[in-house]
């Protein structure tokens, strides 16, 4: 048998590959040796075929040098006494193992074309030789993608049903090089080769839409549209083939869900249009021109949506008879309870491949180095296989340039949508061979087709919950078709848990083998003794260990659809629905944000001033009708009668004779205003109105923002005004804020970015270097959505935390992130964890959830409404079809925060949490804790938030009081059993019953995350 890699990732600097035979011979191994660097040119690895004896060999790949060089270890027959990774050889998937491959776009073409011919020759070994990836797949667009030089198709003839006019000559392809390419990789080893299209011809799009962006649904509804797209992909088979390159199969369609794609070509299909193309047009046509012989697979996108695909099409037999399987990309979330789901409700008909995978913006902020980007893919494959139960697996562009590039990531691409791949060029047209192309070989040179994935396999860690973290230690192992060799991938995350890797083999006569691959890390193999949790304040009492920044405070948003629900509510459930956000018994919120204009939360769109060319604002409606009709105003009175409010407003979009063409306000063109100073002006002008509109209504206005998510710039579904960072900068500097301090003085504050974490950086770096627009603003506003971004909101905290405030000011769950935070505790979890990474990381003093109240009539999966973007999200509190109130554990969760730390408390600076902090938006890695003293320095308030039951019997907090004296808190054994510790420590930490809050009883048995509020009442100092 033999072993394949171990990869390590992000925390580990090397990756192995286990080769192992049992009681054969074989001539299988290779060694690959080639330089590590990933930022100068490096020569083609040089592979030998070398024996490899009965046992096992290692080969190893290392960040601090190295690239597969081969590694002895020892094996030992008999079961092991300790494992990491386990596996049965005898258990085998059904399905084969396909390929692994790379794309063929137009990119990677012309990049290939500025090679010379010594360097043409070098690439194709590298990835489709012997001594290179041996890739046997690859992607072909159809018509042009992204990663285009320019937008193309072959029949650009307006309703030419027949396709006369269809260019067969592919003279798009041609000239991009693409066709050279394709052969040149053919002439070294037969390929897979499958197509995937972005978009039809304009002319088959409804309205006649360009090829770049998508109206919903794509295609024109007439069929003679559908048919001649479905006659399109037969045309493009045979002319390719005439050209002697011979197509696999298609895929449906390029992500056919990413509705809000208006960057470059895109064609939108929903799970019904998709499975009615399939049944109607595209499935019978491929049949019968070319019968089995041409597959086709759908979904092509992210892997969250693939049951939601699955469970519309498949359970269609006339359109499930024409698919081979799932194409899912790597985007977003890992999935794995989706993926799952598909293995066993549907995986014995139908395969899963990896088609798509890249890192590319925004991901490339957290996937920041080249060998985060390396191990990556290990674990990408590792989770498309294992959970899967994958068979193909293929990677985006095979040659991007470093020329017109962001942060390294390459192109071309004419909407610049950058992203990274295993080989660059760079400037002088040299080859860039980085780490990810090594890491993903130790997969590729060992897994060949018709291998069989190990199904009964278990490791000794857990397996990875997020995209972004590998919890510990995952693992795939693979038998080659002859069954004389196993290949075992190992993935761990963490230094300190192997120091001898030991894998477990039970061959199929039942016989054992134990291979060792050693100290990985060059430690002893002593296991360090886990300790207690706990939770270490330093001198809380210290001003010095105290933010400088107090707490400004906690609310919610004043949306249109949450004055609309609000209104339905009887008198009685309108008191309570105000106690519960703002009284004394509830979550005693202090902050509100409002809407300037409408937004997606808002039943209709509209705003205050719609006359043309109103530069003087005599029209604009101070009465803000719009804000009246829908119950806004009444609903901030209401919360104001209960308590002060520091209230602040956002726009989304100005109207429409102030946008760039007269852009109606849903959607933005990029830049957002006209360049005319006389729209900039009024646009400033226009906030002046709005705070003076508002403050006539005894409504104070605290601040402003200067625009809701200026950087969403695909956003076509709602309202919108782009900017980015240089444009944010100049409207600030030249028009907001001064025309804000001209009206108001310093009283009214100014937000800048309202937009999500790991952009922060990237604007702060030109706007708060630019000292005139600098002086306007008070702080940034940051959303929750995407990435935590831990390592950006650390280095604002650092390099301008000292003059500037960080707020959350939106934070919700909706699609698709309500894929993966599919509970209610699962949602109510997440509030916790993103105040302490907003607070602990980024020294953030606000935060403000989104709506205050959503309905459940007109929302999907309980996502709540009215929305007129159909963007439904969840809120605390909903009312249900008989309009009562609906509280949510969020609620709940949320108040441990907002109900004990007060405005004026500062955040304890000096904290210690024995477990590390969260890495990753969708888990929590162990133990995270932020800590407050209240204003008058009597109280402190300790939150902690815990992810894994096994790790807490008896938690401890200690807290060091001025003079060096201790005190030491005990929380007792949470779980309500003896404190007793044990090898392996068990979390049992209940849910803290707020006794305000009598509903907590009502909490669910299942829950898998726990907080306790630690409230600790000290003497006055």
């Amino acid at each position: 048998m033999r072993a394949l890699p171990l990869t390590t990732l992000f925390t580990i600097p090397c990756i192995v590959l286990l080769l192992s035979l049992a009681g054969c011979s074989s001539n299988g191994g290779a060694t690959t040796t080639a330089p590590a660097t990933s930022t100068a040119p490096t020569t083609a690895p040089v592979v030998t075929t070398t024996p490899i004896p009965q046992g096992a060999v290692a080969y190893v790949t290392s960040e601090s040098g190295g690239n597969m060089t081969r590694r002895s270890v020892t094996v030992d027959n008999g079961p092991a006494t300790t494992y990491h990774v386990r596996l049965n050889s005898a258990s085998l998937n059904h399905r084969p193992v396909e390929g692994f491959g790379g794309a063929f776009t137009a990119a990677s073409a012309v990049n290939y074309k500025k090679l010379s011919d010594e360097d043409k020759r070098r690439f194709i070994e590298l990835y489709f030789g012997q001594s290179g990836l041996r890739y046997t797949m690859g992607r072909i667009p159809i018509n042009s993608c992204d990663f285009s030089p320019y937008t193309y198709n072959f029949d650009n003839v307006s309703d030419d049903f027949t396709l006369e006019h269809f260019d067969d000559s592919l003279k798009g392809d041609e000239d991009t090089g693409m066709i050279q390419l394709l052969h040149d990789a053919l002439a070294e080893t037969p390929l897979k080769l499958f197509g995937s299209p972005w978009s039809p011809p304009y002319w088959m799009k409804a309205g006649n839409h360009p090829m770049v962006g998508s109206p919903n649904p794509c295609l024109k509804q007439d069929k003679k549209y559908k048919q001649v797209w479905a006659d399109y992909f037969v045309k493009w088979i045979q002319s390719y083939e005439k050209k002697n390159i011979s197509i696999w199969g298609v895929t449906q369609q390029n992500e056919p869900m990413f509705y809000s794609n208006a960057r470059w070509e895109a064609c939108s299909y929903d799970p019904a249009n998709q499975t009615e193309f399939i049944r109607d047009y595209l499935g019978p046509t491929l049949n019968k021109t070319f019968g089995d012989r041409v597959k086709l697979m759908y979904m092509d996108f992210v892997r969250n949506l693939l049951m939601e695909v699955s469970d519309v099409l498949l359970q269609d037999s006339k359109a499930a008879q024409h698919v081979y399987g799932a194409g899912v990309h790597w985007y977003g979330l890992n999935s794995i309870d989706t993926l799952e789901a598909f293995k066993t409700k549907y995986g014995s008909k139908y395969a899963v491949w990896g088609t798509e995978a890249s890192t590319c913006y925004p991901e490339d902020r957290f996937f920041n180095t080249p060998w985060k980007r390396a191990a990556r893919y290990v674990h990408g494959v590792i989770v498309d296989f294992v959970h899967g139960g994958g068979t193909g697996w293929v990677d985006w562009n095979l040659l991007l340039d470093e020329i017109a590039a962001q942060d390294n990531r390459g192109g071309p691409n004419h909407a610049d949508n950058y992203c990274f791949a295993h080989i660059h060029i760079n400037n002088a047209s040299q080859l860039v061979i980085h780490p990810s192309y090594y890491t993903f070989g130790h997969i590729t040179k060992f897994v060949a087709p018709g291998a069989r994935m190990v199904t009964s396999l278990n490791v000794s860690k857990s397996e990875p919950s997020s995209i972004f973290t590998i919890d510990t230690l995952e693992a795939m192992a693979f038998v080659n078709e002859a069954k004389t060799e196993l290949e075992v991938i190992v993935l761990s995350s963490q230094e300190d848990d192997i120091s001898d890797l030991i894998t477990e083999v039970q061959l199929p006569g039942g016989q054992y083998q134990t291979i060792h691959v050693g100290t990985l890390s060059g430690r002893t193999a002593e296991l360090k003794k886990k300790k207690n949790v706990k939770v270490k304040l330093n001198r809380i009492h210290e001003f010095g260990s105290l933010n400088h920044r107090p707490v400004e405070g906690f609310g919610g948003a004043f949306t249109a659809a949450s004055a609309v629900n609000y209104k339905k509510l009887g008198d009685e459930d309108k008191r309570k629905f105000i106690e519960l956000y703002f009284g004394r018994s509830g979550l005693l919120y202090t902050m509100g944000r409002i809407p300037i204009n409408s937004c997606d939360f808002s039943p209709y769109t509209y705003n205050f001033d719609n006359v043309s060319d109103d530069f003087t604002l005599e029209h604009f409606d101070d009465s803000l009708k719009g804000d009246e009709d829908t119950g806004m105003i009444q609903l901030i009175h209401d919360a104001l009668a209960e308590t002060k409010l520091k209230l602040f407003g956002t726009p989304w979009s100005p109207p429409y004779w102030m946008k760039a063409g007269n852009h109606p306000m849903v959607g933005s063109p990029n830049p957002c205003l006209k360049q005319d100073k006389k729209y900039k002006q009024a646009w400033a002008d226009y906030f002046v109105k709005w705070i003076q509109s508002y403050e006539k209504k005894n409504i104070s206005i605290w601040g402003v923002t200067q625009q809701n998510e200026p950087m969403f710039y695909s956003n076509t579904r709602w309202e919108a005004c782009s900017y980015d960072p240089a444009n944010q900068t100049e409207f600030i500097r030249d028009y907001l804020g001064p025309t804000l301090k001209k009206a108001f003085g310093d009283r009214v504050k100014l937000m800048y970015m309202d937009y999500i974490r790991n952009l922060l950086m990237e604007v702060s770096d030109v706007l708060l270097q630019d000292s005139k627009a600098a002086q306007y603003v008070y702080g940034a506003g940051v959303h929750w959505y995407g990435l935590n971004s831990i390592d950006t909101l650390e280095a604002f905290k650092t390099k301008y935390g000292s003059q500037y405030a960080v707020w959350g000011t939106e934070a919700s769950t909706c699609y698709p992130e309500d894929r993966f935070f599919n509970t209610p505790w699962k949602r109510a979890a997440r509030y916790v964890h993103g105040v302490i990474v907003d607070f602990v990381h980024g020294g953030g003093t606000g935060w403000v959830d989104w709506n205050l109240l959503l309905d459940e009539i007109a929302a999907q999966d309980n996502r709540g409404g009215p929305n007129h973007a159909d963007n439904y999200c969840f809120a605390h509190i909903h009312i249900d079809n008989a309009s009562q109130l609906v509280v949510h554990p969020s609620y709940y969760t949320f108040g441990h925060i907002t109900k004990f730390v007060a405005p004026g408390a500062r955040m304890v600076t000096s904290m210690n949490v024995s477990k590390s902090e969260p890495s990753s938006i969708f888990t929590i890695d162990t133990l995270e804790a932020m800590a407050f003293v209240n204003e008058a320095k009597t109280e402190l308030e300790v939150i902690v938030l815990s992810s894994q039951e096994d790790d807490i019997t008896d938690l401890i907090i200690e807290v060091q009081l001025p003079g060096g004296q201790y005190q030491t808190i005990h929380v007792g054994t949470l779980s309500g059993r003896t404190a007793e510790l044990k090898k392996k420590k068990n979390v049992k930490v209940k849910l803290n019953r707020i006794h305000e809050f009598g509903e907590t009883a009502q909490r669910s048995a299942s829950l898998k995350m726990r907080y306790y509020t630690f409230i600790h009442r000290a003497k006055q100092v």
